[in-house]
């Protein structure tokens, strides 16, 4: 491995050409306030001075021959030291914090120069000022502005992978699992809520993978409509319909690389055994072809829901579903990761200083308060939103307060408290109304009750809508989909119902 304190030409304006030996070099950099970090051309630490080593606790042995990542995780805030090795060019003053894999939390300013051969970028090294608050209390310093360092590069599809950030424990093992099989040729399911950040976990697949430099191509099947969806995905042939022309599909145009099939579970399912057939062959047949191509791609698929419910509400084949989530990955909602919430809001808070030239330090603790009551149902998406409108409407004020989140965004999320957080003083016991008690089961009751009434529910509302099942549905407050699958469990048949009514509408049997 190339030590980069041998004789290169550093990249560094105003710095000459070092050629002395490389331990007075090191003393030099030892006697600096400022960490200092070196990495090479494979992105291995080959360097580490003591004030480094002290600003992350960790020792300098454990330091060195770490890959970035390994070190402090591309979960909690962006490679830095890569981005530069990848662009060539220096980053000065970007202000972040971030977690050390031994959980140490460093709040800091950062400037990365470029170690170059000649034109060749062989190198990074990173200069480290501690802060004691957060990031916005650098004023002197100017962020870098020409690219969002919250992303690292994506070559070929010209989009950036976002940092992830989260120390959850849950959260951490969704990530490792996703890390980890990134270079597996097997499919992976994404599961979580909406804004939970299924498509950065999609990106850090992507780049973690050994084909981060291969196509990348994404569709939400969601939004296209059925009878668009199989083109787009498999191809045409001129002729096949009206106004078709010879075009390969997303799949061929992924060959090589990753296809994110986003809401999979609102593909039609029509279509699903032919999804399934592909990924079993890994050949496509583009529509009005007889012939079949193959085709090297990893699958990446997201649903909004539990494979649970997934499955139990129809909306994929269970062959298909199986054949997707060789991998599953399943992130946790806000709600249930509320510890990382601090760190959330301080990464927010710097990235719109950033965005919107404000210098907002901190929110209050009532705005934390708040934040920790809610239920978050739009989750990381939607923290981030309110963050933003809030930090709009501040003016000289360093810190967040209630008054300045939109009111839009509180009175939504105060009609949602999940977590039973009250932001007032709680009244004295005495004070405190009686818990009403709750109705008790009859002694008798069984768990086959549950069944027998549910089909008696879907029994009476299918009489009273003489059948017809969209009103049933909206008696029952469930979607058609839903009741046409509770109709086939418990035996029922729309037209057994639609027989009780004659002509005048009055049930056969009723009345004399």
């Amino acid at each position: 491995m190339k030590h980069i304190t041998e004789t290169e030409t550093m990249a560094i304006p105003g710095l000459p050409l070092w050629t002395g030996d490389p331990e007075v070099f090191g003393a030099v950099l030892d006697h600096l306030p400022l960490g200092v970090l070196v990495i090479n051309e494979e992105g291995r630490v080959v360097y580490c001075n003591e004030a480094q080593a002290k600003i992350d606790d960790m020792d300098r042995g454990f330091i060195i021959g770490k890959l970035e990542m390994e070190l402090y995780g591309p979960y909690l805030g962006p490679g830095i030291m890569k981005t530069c090795q990848q662009t060539g060019q220096p980053i000065l003053g970007y202000m972040c914090h971030y977690r050390t894999v031994k959980g140490k939390i460093i709040n800091g300013a950062y400037w990365v120069f470029p170690i170059k051969r000649g034109e060749e970028t062989i190198g990074a090294l990173c200069l480290t000022q501690m802060l004691k608050n957060t990031p916005a209390m650098v004023t002197a310093v100017q962020p870098y502005a020409p690219e969002r360092l919250e992303e690292s590069p994506a070559p070929r599809s010209g989009r950036r992978a976002p940092a992830i950030i989260g120390a959850d424990p849950a959260f951490r093992k969704a990530l490792s699992v996703a890390q980890t099989t990134a270079s597996s040729p097997s499919p992976v399911l994404i599961c979580g809520e909406t804004g939970t950040g299924k498509e950065m976990f999609v990106r850090a697949i992507k780049e973690a993978g050994n084909r981060s430099d291969k196509p990348f191509q994404v569709i939400n099947c969601a939004a296209i409509p059925a009878t668009l969806l199989e083109g787009i995905l498999f191809g045409a042939v001129k002729g096949s319909f009206t106004g078709a022309v010879d075009r390969p599909g997303l799949f061929e145009e992924a060959n090589g690389g990753t296809i994110y099939l986003d809401e999979i579970d609102s593909m039609p399912m029509e279509l699903q055994p032919k999804l399934l057939r592909v990924i079993q062959e890994m050949r496509v047949r583009r529509l009005g072809s007889s012939e079949e191509r193959a085709v090297d791609v990893k699958i990446v698929s997201s649903i909004g829901c539990t494979t649970t419910e997934v499955l139990h509400h129809g909306r994929l084949r269970p062959d298909l579903f199986y054949r997707l989530a060789v991998i599953s990955v399943i992130i946790p909602p806000l709600r249930m990761r509320m510890g990382d919430l601090d760190d959330l809001v301080g990464h927010f808070i710097a990235k719109y200083n950033q965005a919107l030239g404000k210098n907002v330090v901190k929110a209050d603790e009532e705005v934390m308060r708040f934040f920790r009551s809610c239920n978050w149902p739009g989750n990381v998406r939607e923290l981030e939103y309110v963050i933003a409108g809030a930090i709009n409407l501040t003016a000289w004020e360093n810190t967040l307060h209630l008054h300045h989140i939109p009111e839009h965004h509180r009175l939504a999320l105060e009609g949602r408290v999940a977590r039973g957080a009250d932001l007032h003083p709680a009244p004295d016991e005495a004070e405190r109304p009686a818990e009403p008690e709750l109705p008790r089961p009859p002694a008798d009751f069984a768990p086959g009750d549950l069944q027998r009434r549910e089909g008696l529910a879907l029994r009476e509302a299918l009489e009273y809508s003489k059948g017809h099942l969209g009103r049933a549905a909206g008696f029952l407050g469930i979607s058609r989909q839903l009741l046409s699958y509770k109709m086939k469990k418990h035996g029922l048949d729309r037209r057994e119902f639609k027989a009780l009514y004659n002509r005048t509408g009055i049930p056969r049997g009723v009345g004399g």
